[in-house]
């Protein structure tokens, strides 16, 4: 089922201009991730698939990178470990060049609540980019991929948010820093929290796309 829309961003909030140095220090960053709680209300265990389709980048575009999932993200899982689990994404063919798919799975014990959250791997460096321009947007879905003879759907909450960090353009040891969020809900496909997930049999799952 489609899930709702996202957004990534690690990118100034607006063009900088380092001959104004008034823009320059207004023009802060935002670091930005998607945030989906889910519960399962089944009295079973549930292993679900999470989908993640966005807009690829045109061929005009002459910096593609910050536009893709790979090497920009990390898929991370909570329900109440320590340290939080972090997925394996893998990108799959969709036989659209304008769409680029990803997915990854999650167990979900019985009546437990999970927190799934796609969010800019901020381990690579980019806040040491003056200008980071990473911005990938798209839209989430689940499958329900558990090993069962009983195909029916199944029955979850779902909860998606988008939550985001303001950051100075320079973060110096030794200076004051100037942190704000945000975080606002996003509407579901569905347009209700109450929902049922389609199941989806393991061999049908899409090849892994070829690097």
């Amino acid at each position: 089922m489609e899930v709702s829309t996202f957004e990534l961003l690690v990118k100034a909030i607006a063009p900088r201009k380092p001959s104004n140095p008034v823009t320059d220090e207004v023009a802060r960053r935002v670091v930005q991730g998607y945030f989906l709680t889910v519960t399962n209300l089944e009295s079973e265990d549930l292993k679900l698939q999470i989908e993640f389709y966005i807009s690829l980048p045109t061929k005009a575009n002459p910096n593609p990178k910050p536009r893709l999932l790979e090497a920009n993200t990390i898929l991370v899982y909570d329900i109440a470990f320590d340290p939080n689990i972090k997925l394996d994404v893998k990108r799959v063919d969709t036989g659209n060049k304008k769409v680029g798919k990803y997915i990854g799975e999650f167990d979900l014990p019985a009546g437990q609540t999970a927190s799934v959250q796609l969010l800019p791997d901020l381990a690579n460096g980019i806040l040491g980019n003056p200008d980071p321009q990473l911005e990938i947007r798209g839209y989430a879905a689940l499958v329900n991929v558990t090993p069962s003879k009983n195909k029916a759907p199944v029955k979850v909450l779902l909860s998606p948010e988008i939550r985001g960090t303001f950051l100075p353009n320079a973060l110096e040891p030794g200076k004051p820093l100037d942190f704000d969020q945000i975080a606002y809900a996003l509407p579901l496909a569905s347009g209700k929290a109450l929902n049922s997930i389609e199941y989806a049999d393991a061999k049908d799952k899409p090849k892994e796309t070829e690097k």
